[in-house]
């Protein structure tokens, strides 16, 4: 027998389908991802050929796109440094380097965006989370980081919101301790968080009225503190936010692109518009981190006009004082028994001097949060952009023809959502950056307003201890009781400017404070709005599923009639069942076995 006759006829036989060959796919069916499944039932429903297609090339295809889904999934997850490396992985999109990076190179970064987390909580928080963070990080193990960033900062982070209420309790007026008490007695963190938020706020303004300059100049001082807590809050926020939402355009837009390439094969380009799906919804979470964001710094540049408040309220008191120091200097001047009045006049306008530097100095602080946080507030537009960027890329996406329904829904909800949460963290960004500019301002007046009051106060004391040494003394006590009088004169103006200049910087703080009210009032409408909106597209996918269950249940039983048929041929039963087979375990049922978790 010829050889030559022979080799087509052992070439098929070695190309046949064997049993163990459509035992091994649905082992894949069983094991693999989203587009193993697909693809594999496919080959298990299909004929002989398509099976064996699908060992030679379906199913290398079909893994390399399991392990670019479980990146994805990884990138979507994960922190800022696992967004960058999977992003990159993507890039390559090498079965070897996406199945290096699943199996140990991911750990590397996992571990990194831990300590960037414990390195955040640490900066933001209060003396006793510091120290739980700190407890962390020298550990360096993940398990030490994950139990501290999941229940570990907790307990810590209630006992500072306690203390710093208990402060603010111990050095505040009636109003503010009556409202400490309430926070304490409470105690939760959102009553506590509350007061210093809020109430705070509103009761050390009903204090205002009986404040020394002293106790003014402390509150100044510590609402810089605060409007610089807030703005490291609202930059590191910003950075989250803006990385984020830089990943997820590029890696939305390369999706599109993948999309638009795979218009041929229907399956890829599902798959395609799938990711952009995933990462339009990253750059959504990106959006929010931004807005957040702007809310943090809305709140620098309100607490900083809290402090320019104080300083011009602590400047027009360094001002009334200068003014009874040169009246007593003035008296002195004319009258010998008014030499101890003066004495006592000088101490007073000193120590408002002190008082009123200090203010100063407190005024430039705050002033100086408040442009940082409107850098900040400027810096989340951009973050703002990048995710609107990202949304237009999956909405368009959504649009190529032979992406399946499912995916094309999936992909035009996400960038819809996408795109809201972007023009949501816009008008936030550029209303933080509006307020935030005019709180350096006011706070740079009210430091100026601060100093003068100083320099008047230092100079009326002087006047008023000279005229104290020399009382009734002077050749020209009447011309110098007259200059003294015109130098009272003046600091009163002076002072009143500066009580002119608090109110207006008053009025500015309740501005602010009512869009803080307001704003919150829009974040519960949005979160409410977009509670609906994932309702109603879970409905609207559920629906979808209902229709394609009924739709499938339909099909088996008319594959399975067909194949029951009294005519019906080998070839029918055989695909028949088949087909049914594959349904069937697809959707599940009573004795259908489970698929394991991929994830």
């Amino acid at each position: 027998m010829s050889s030559v006759g022979t080799a087509p006829a052992a070439l098929a036989q070695a190309r046949a389908v064997m049993p163990e060959d459509r035992a091994a796919v649905m082992q894949m069916w069983l094991e693999g991802g989203e587009a193993m499944r697909e693809a594999a039932g496919a080959a298990l429903a299909g004929s002989d050929a398509e099976l064996r297609e699908f060992l030679d090339n379906g199913a290398e295809q079909a893994h390399h796109q399991d392990l670019r889904d479980r990146v994805v999934w990884m990138m979507e997850n994960g922190g800022p440094a696992m967004k960058v490396a999977a992003n990159d992985v993507l890039e390559v999109d090498t079965t070897e380097a996406l199945e290096s990076f699943l199996q140990e190179e991911f750990r590397s970064y996992y571990h990194n965006d831990l300590r960037f987390r414990a390195a955040q909580t640490k900066a933001a928080g209060g003396e006793l989370v510091q120290q739980a963070a700190e407890e962390a990080l020298d550990a360096d193990t993940e398990e030490a980081l994950e139990a501290f960033l999941q229940e570990g900062w907790v307990q810590p982070h209630h006992t500072d919101l306690r203390l710093q209420v208990a402060r603010a309790k111990a050095t505040g007026g009636p109003y503010v301790q009556d409202a400490a008490e309430e926070a304490l007695d409470a105690d939760t963190i959102e009553a506590l968080t509350l007061f210093l938020e809020h109430d705070w706020e509103v009761a050390q303004a009903r204090d205002e009225e009986t404040a020394t300059v002293t106790e003014l100049v402390e509150r100044a001082e510590k609402a810089g503190e605060q409007a610089h807590e807030h703005t490291v809050a609202a930059e590191q926020a910003t950075e989250r936010a803006v990385k984020a939402a830089e990943q997820a355009k590029i890696a939305t837009q390369r999706a599109r692109d993948e999309t638009e390439a795979a218009q041929g094969d229907a399956r890829k380009a599902s798959a395609a518009a799938g990711e952009a799906a995933k990462t339009a919804r990253q750059a959504a979470a990106a959006a929010r981190t931004a807005i957040s964001a702007a809310n943090a710094a809305e709140n620098a540049a309100r607490v900083a006009a809290r402090a320019a408040s104080h300083a011009a309220s602590a400047a027009s008191m360094a001002g009334g004082a200068a003014a009874r120091a040169y009246s007593a200097a003035s008296a002195a001047a004319l009258d010998a028994r008014q030499a101890e009045a003066a004495r006592n006049a000088a101490q007073v306008a000193r120590n408002a001097a002190v008082g009123a530097t200090r203010a100063a100095e407190a005024a430039r602080y705050a002033g100086v949060a408040a442009q940082q946080a409107a850098t900040a507030g400027q810096e989340a537009a951009s973050a703002a952009a990048s995710a609107a960027a990202a949304g237009s890329a999956a909405s368009e996406a959504s649009h190529y023809a032979n992406v399946a329904d499912r995916q094309s829904r999936l992909a035009a909800a996400a960038g819809a959502e996408a795109n809201e949460q972007a023009a949501r963290a816009q008008t936030a960004a550029n209303s933080a950056a509006k307020l935030a500019n005019r709180s350096v301002t006011a706070a740079n007046h009210a430091a100026e307003a601060a100093e003068s009051a100083a320099r008047h106060a230092n100079s009326a004391a002087d006047a008023a201890d000279e005229a104290a040494d020399h009382a009734g003394e002077s050749s020209d006590a009447a011309g110098e009781a007259t200059e003294h009088a015109n130098a009272a004169i003046e600091a009163a103006n002076s002072s009143v400017a500066a009580a002119t200049q608090a109110q207006e910087v008053v009025e500015l703080a309740r501005q602010a404070e009512a869009a803080r009210v307001e704003r919150d009032k829009q974040d519960l409408i949005d979160t409410a709005q977009e509670a609906k909106n994932v309702w109603r597209a879970n409905q609207d996918l559920l629906g979808w599923d209902a229709e394609e269950q009924q739709r499938l249940s339909d099909e088996v039983i008319q594959l399975l009639a067909a194949a029951t048929a009294p005519d019906a041929d080998d070839d029918t039963v055989l695909s028949n069942g088949r087909r049914a087979a594959v349904i069937i375990l697809s959707t599940g049922g009573p004795g259908v076995v489970k698929r394991p978790n991929t994830h």
